[in-house]
């Protein structure tokens, strides 16, 4: 429906902006007509049935079982171990890259028949009706298919190893990681200092690099064809590593947080492990790892995974962990009807619903990781709105790459003279416990920040204008301009995503302006869609 006569404009606090509806596609019913369609009929049976489909619809999302693995930020989890909230590598097809996204994990009780997988690459256990991610015998891409609707000969799922492959793992990019690593793998303590000893020339060679690339004076010596290093140890390894100097250090995860680590940094990280204790099979496409520390094995699964090879366990021997990373494109996870079956199952299920409807999943820890996922009648219904925000605002906003913009380039158009200054008491104290970069409490001096922001905005807008008058290009004039200018975009979104954003906006963590521009926009989805808002409010406060 078209929305008209500006009769859904909601003006947000101080300045801060607004936000308009200005079209709504669809309505409560559509998503029930089009998960009835999957039955071969998209007929409405009444208010009360059609609520009580629409609440299954939110609340259960098609699950996997708790002994499946999903990949996050860390490496693989198994869904049973995933806290409330995790930060998964979600797969983006049409990039073929994954990206970080941080979603709620959703637990239902589950009483019916699983839909099963195995054989000696990978496996799964999903509920009825789950979408999975699969190319046709004959079709060149993929599609989402429900899993009691799979054809069962001929078909493929899509492997992990297809995403985000790094061709050249040999450049060594950040020393650092790529000591800790090697460090890792075959470093000691002698005293406080840190010695390697080994025979191969390769390693050698590779540690020379790296401690002329950090500039670290170490004593070296040569006996029995033993090559040994000595020398100081950074300050970066040391709070990389914990319990340094116990003797313990090694049997520790590494106290390293990949979801804040760049990818050049986990690149290193994975070439230090890689000449540590890692052996190149060229003829087999593969990298063997071991390690009779369990969490270094995982920190090489890990690592490995994020350059784009699929890295998993085998068996282990002898007190060692072995674990392979492939990077063989041509690995063909095949599906035939033999490898299916039914399995009764009573307990717990785990899902959580991504922006692309898609997660990396795999059926243990010896399987290939494989693409997956669910998507939603929800899809089906969208909204659209006209905002205008400060830019700062907008740079959260954007993050939510399931929104479908246009913003008013600065590029072609002088940018109007608005700004965003907070009323004195709005403006907040940094929060210094928890939250590291949030906010809490009323900041002193209110007035004055007030004051000098706004003498700062005029002095800048004042200089963007001269700027302008003078010839310079608008494009090259806007780089002065501080990030509370106001700019305005148009955007559209589906429900299904729209409440991901909502969930995620609207919670106390965030910050505080795109709070509110959340809630706007929340009580704006409440009004078109009053019986889906209802039963989405209910779901979050579960």
């Amino acid at each position: 429906m078209k929305i008209k006569d500006d009769q859904m404009k909601t003006e947000l606090y101080n300045g801060l902006g607004f936000a308009e509806v200005v079209d709504v596609h669809g309505n409560d019913w559509r998503p029930v007509e089009a998960a009835r369609t999957s039955y071969g009929s998209s007929a409405l049976k009444g208010e009360e049935a059609d609520t009580k489909l629409l609440r299954y619809l939110l609340e259960n999302r098609h699950c996997y079982h708790p002994d499946m693995e999903v990949l996050t930020v860390d490496g693989w989890k198994k869904w049973k171990d995933c806290e409330k909230q995790e930060t998964f590598l979600v797969p983006h097809p049409e990039e073929h890259e994954l990206r970080r996204e941080t979603l709620t994990v959703k637990e239902f009780d589950c009483d019916e028949e699983l839909y099963c997988f195995e054989n000696s690459r990978m496996s799964f256990k999903v509920t009825s009706e789950h979408k999975m991610w699969y190319r046709r015998k004959h079709k060149t891409e993929f599609e989402k298919i429900k899993v009691q609707d799979l054809p069962t000969w001929g078909g493929h799922y899509e492997p992990l190893l297809s995403y985000g492959r790094v061709e050249d793992i040999t450049k060594i990019e950040s020393p650092m990681f790529a000591l800790i690593g090697f460090y890792l793998g075959d470093g000691f303590i002698q005293g406080k200092k840190i010695s390697f000893r080994f025979k191969k020339q390769r390693k050698l060679e590779f540690l020379g690099e790296i401690l002329r690339k950090l500039k670290i004076a170490a004593n070296y010596s040569y006996r029995q064809e033993v090559h040994q290093f000595t020398f100081d140890c950074p300050k970066e390894l040391e709070m990389a590593i914990p319990n340094l100097w116990d003797g313990n250090a090694k049997t520790k995860r590494p106290s390293l947080d990949f979801g804040l680590l760049a990818q050049n940094e986990i690149r290193s990280l994975f070439l230090g492990l890689v000449n540590s204790d890692g052996s190149i099979k060229s003829d087999r496409n593969q990298i063997e790892f071991s390690s009779s520390n369990f969490e270094i094995a995982k920190l090489f699964e890990t690592s490995a995974t994020y350059c784009g090879f699929d890295a998993h366990f085998c068996k282990s021997f002898d007190g060692m962990w072995s674990v392979k990373a492939y990077w063989d494109k041509r690995t063909s996870l095949e599906s035939r009807s033999q490898y299916y079956y039914r399995e009764e199952y009573k307990g717990k299920v785990y899902c959580a619903t991504s922006s692309t409807g898609l997660l990396m999943v795999r059926g243990a820890s010896d399987k290939f990781g494989f693409v997956c996922g669910n998507t939603s009648p929800f899809e089906q219904c969208s909204m659209t709105w006209v905002i205008k925000m400060p830019i700062f605002v907008m740079r959260q906003f954007v993050r939510h790459r399931t929104f479908r913009l246009n913003e008013m380039s600065a590029r072609y158009t002088e940018m109007p003279d608005e700004f965003y200054v907070p009323e004195p008491d709005q403006w907040r104290n940094q929060n210094k416990t928890g939250n590291k970069q949030g906010s809490s409490g009323v900041a002193a001096d209110g007035e004055f920040w007030t004051a000098k922001c706004e003498e700062a905005c005029r002095d800048l807008y004042r200089l963007y204008s001269s700027m302008i008058e003078h010839g310079v290009a608008k494009e090259q004039a806007r780089i002065i301009l501080p990030v509370n200018l106001m700019t305005q975009i148009m955007v559209n979104i589906d429900l299904h995503n729209l409440m991901h954003y909502l969930i995620l906006r609207t919670d106390n963590h965030a910050q505080q302006e795109i709070q509110d521009l959340a809630i706007a926009m929340e009580e704006h989805f409440n009004i078109y869609f009053p019986v889906v808002g209802s039963i989405f409010r209910a779901s979050k406060k579960a």
